[in-house]
């Protein structure tokens, strides 16, 4: 199946471990450079991160959490300066005036 992603890149919070790290890994799959949030648990962040870039791919590991405005500016400044570029599809219109994440867990970049 084909679904036009290679060469595409993903943020996806929650990763180091349960669905999130799922998401991850297919993304990966699909030829996605995958951004790697978490919160608390850096060494599994990074064995994920390791396991994308098995799959031929880029990881990037970063740690903030996703319900304060200032770590997602954080976290996607950090993307633009390391892979060139994010476009933010949303999130941030969600997070801006926002104590939660609203359900922009999965957002492409």
């Amino acid at each position: 199946m084909d679904l036009k992603l290679r060469g595409k890149r993903a943020l996806v919070t929650g990763s180091s471990r349960g669905i999130g790290r799922a998401i991850a890994l297919s993304l990966a799959d699909f030829k996605v450079d995958v951004a790697i949030n978490y919160l608390r648990n850096r060494a599994r962040a990074e064995e994920t991160a390791q396991e994308i870039e098995a799959r031929g791919v880029r990881a990037l590991v970063l740690k903030g959490n996703v319900a304060k405005p200032e770590h997602v500016e954080r976290i996607f400044s950090t993307i633009a300066d390391e892979w060139g570029g994010a476009r933010y599809r949303g999130f941030e219109r969600r997070f801006r005036g926002s104590e939660t994440c609203s359900g922009a867990h999965h957002a492409p970049l």
